[in-house]
């Protein structure tokens, strides 16, 4: 029998068994072992009682972060900005657009007041350093708000709990290959055992008699705080099944060893099990992460300053050499300054011993550019151009290329985040039964609505997509690029450069433009949907006119008699708005042209002469024609002046 179909002890036992295999394979496959190691050399001066200390051979050390720069720069560039979710409707009708709006802000609610952006920000931190990072969701009854009492105590709404599990609390199927799904997971967390005997009233003999064994926290923990047998804290753990073909219904299990809490079907449309990973490994289950590849190098690199620093401290003292029986006087001058005296013939020399070969300062230097080779970074994205490089064009190329070696582990992190705020609305459409409330944006966000909303007012949303910035607005290379290229077309002011090269924002700057094309394709959609589009004297015509046209260029959108009408109808009234405005700012009659008076020499208040019609307007090229319907006397004035016969 499938093990997660089994039941009592033989189920629990089944369970145990995965776990203790999972953890069999991680030493054995020393996968534990590097994620000890990379953690240790990124909190370095955690791990190390003092950041310079002396071995029993009296030579220094010095701890050198280089690892956790690279880190730091990397996540930079990947987590500068806080995402912007995009929720997507079943439908396009007006009430799948309100849910589409209650589900952004609700989206906005978790991401500031929930700090789902920091959630976001230490996930990624953990992939990098440790290869994989994986995010869980689940149903807090116990958060939330209070909305009413219920057996004289007060009953919460309930709320969201975001977790966040490395190599060591994610328990999986080591031998399946496909590293993209899983079908069940066994998720391990630490908790107080007296909260969780308070939730689970039934078991409190068997969960206040857990405790965390040192050596089990030694094999598989790699924080340097063992927790000892005294601690309130215990692992308690949480198997989840999807709904597949061979259980339908899914399968949620909460246990301690020995112990099961909780037993239901999955309660989730899928297992709100979401992982992060800078690189996936070829026919594994598992990541890798090229942190691994630098612990090395910095451990070079730490060799090499504590070798310079154990020689300067050694011999940083200056010291003198002289013949033997050199008759020398010393007198002082001052605190620090002495004054040498030596006979004839004689000299004194200092011994220099704190010189370091210029190989040795050539050989780090090696070191530490094929470490940013290896972490993909370079000078530019560290905020150390080159002097070469000074233009915003250069420092942009610069800039893109470690952008572009960094593409797959921003587009996990995009993935991730997508599949967290998709999860978040599922999770929702399930328990959130009660009213809650949530502030929505007003017009144009310049105003908050406190609003209610239950599971219907949501449940048409059926996943959410993260708008991505262009990762070169990240940099302030991209930066000084892109507003190079906006002054020099005019498009912005010298105030508005140094905003875009501080914030990257362009937004407010094109808004005028980016709300026309978001208008029309608005338009369009209604278009096709048979709805009402109206136009405005203000809209500009052309544009439209040319964008609603794209609609026709569909063959199969030809066929349909009664859209080719609406469009062409709705062009028609673009054209006919932009007729009326090419002849209102036409020149007509009247105040238009100058009337004859001004041609009139005793008229004239300067006295200056006027041609005549014999001279020299006669022969004057490219003379204006009079527009049509201009009035009969500026007609006969045109004519007199230019011997032309009348219109």
């Amino acid at each position: 029998m499938y093990f997660a179909k089994e039941k009592g002890k033989e189920y629990l036992q089944s369970l145990e068994q995965r776990m203790s295999k999972y953890y069999t394979y991680l030493s054995s496959s020393n996968r534990v072992y590097w994620a000890k190691r990379a953690l240790k050399e990124y909190y370095v001066g955690k791990f190390d009682s003092q950041q310079v200390r002396k071995d029993n051979q009296g030579r220094l050390k010095i701890n050198v972060a280089e690892l956790q720069n690279f880190v730091q720069y990397t996540m930079s560039l990947i987590a500068n900005q806080p995402p912007s979710f995009d929720p997507v409707a079943t439908n396009s009708d007006s009430k799948s657009q309100y849910q589409v709006k209650i589900s952004r802000s609700i989206l906005d609610y978790y991401t500031y007041q929930a700090k789902l952006n920091t959630f976001f920000k230490q996930a990624l931190e953990m992939a990098i350093v440790t290869t994989e990072c994986f995010g869980s969701l689940s149903w807090d009854v116990r958060g939330g708000e209070a909305y009413g009492v219920e057996d004289e105590e007060i009953k919460p709404q309930g709320d969201i709990k975001f977790d966040l599990h490395d190599i060591t609390d994610t328990i999986r199927d080591v031998a399946n290959r496909k590293s993209i799904k899983n079908e069940w997971y066994i998720l391990r967390r630490q908790i107080n055992k007296y909260e969780l005997s308070a939730q689970y009233p039934k078991h409190v003999k068997e969960i206040e008699g857990c405790e965390i064994k040192m050596e089990d926290d030694k094999e598989l923990n790699y924080d340097s705080q063992v927790l000892t047998s005294d601690s309130d804290q215990i692992y308690y753990y949480e198997f989840r099944h999807a709904k597949t073909a061979v259980l339908p219904e899914g399968r949620l299990t909460k246990f301690i060893p020995g112990t099961v809490l909780e037993d239901s079907k999955l309660p989730y449309n899928t297992l709100l099990i979401y992982k992060i990973e800078p690189k996936k490994e070829m026919r594994s289950n598992f990541s890798w992460s090229n942190t691994y590849d630098l612990v090395a190098f910095q451990q070079s690199i730490t060799k090499f300053y504590s070798i310079m620093l154990t020689n300067l401290s050694a011999f940083g003292y200056q010291n003198i050499v002289s013949t033997k029986g050199a008759n020398i006087s010393v007198s002082q001058i001052s605190k620090g300054l002495r004054h040498f005296q030596v006979n004839d013939g004689e000299k004194i020399e200092s011994l220099n011993l704190t010189n370091i070969p210029q190989e040795a300062f050539s050989a780090l230097g090696a070191f530490e550019k094929k470490a940013e080779v290896i972490a993909g970074l370079n000078s530019v994205v560290k905020g150390q151009p080159e002097a070469s490089l000074k233009s915003g064009a250069a420092l942009a190329l610069v800039a893109s290329q470690a952008i572009s070696f960094l593409s797959g582990l921003d587009e996990s992190y995009t993935d991730f985040q997508q599949d967290v705020a998709t999860g978040v609305i599922d999770i929702l459409k399930v328990y959130a039964k009660t009213p809650r409330m949530i502030a929505i944006a007003g017009v144009s966000n310049s105003s908050l609505i406190q609003e209610k909303f239950t599971v219907d007012d949501i449940k048409g949303v059926n996943r959410v997509i993260v708008q991505k910035t262009n990762p070169l607005s990240k940099t302030i290379a991209g930066r000084t690029n892109l507003a190079d290229m906006l002054l020099e077309k005019e498009q912005i002011n010298m105030e508005q450069y140094m905003n875009v090269i501080n914030t990257g924002q362009v937004e407010s700057i094109l808004e005028a433009d980016t709300s026309q094309v978001t208008l029309i394709k608005s338009e369009n959609e209604a278009l096709r949907m048979g709805q009402p589009v109206i136009p405005l004297r203000t809209d500009n015509h052309p544009i439209h006119i040319e964008e609603h046209l794209v609609l026709l260029n569909d063959p199969v959108l030809r066929q349909e008699g009664d859209l080719v009408n609406r469009v062409l109808e709705h062009v028609e009234a673009h054209e006919t708005f932009e007729k009326e405005k090419a002849q209102a700012e036409a020149p007509t009659g009247g105040e238009g042209l100058p009337g004859p008076e001004v041609l009139n020499p005793q008229a004239n208040p300067v006295g200056m002469p006027v041609p005549t019609v014999e001279g020299d307007l006669v022969d004057q090229p490219n003379m204006p024609t009079l527009p049509e319907n201009t009035p009969e006397e500026l007609q006969a004035s045109y004519s007199e002046m230019t011997g032309e016969p009348q219109i």
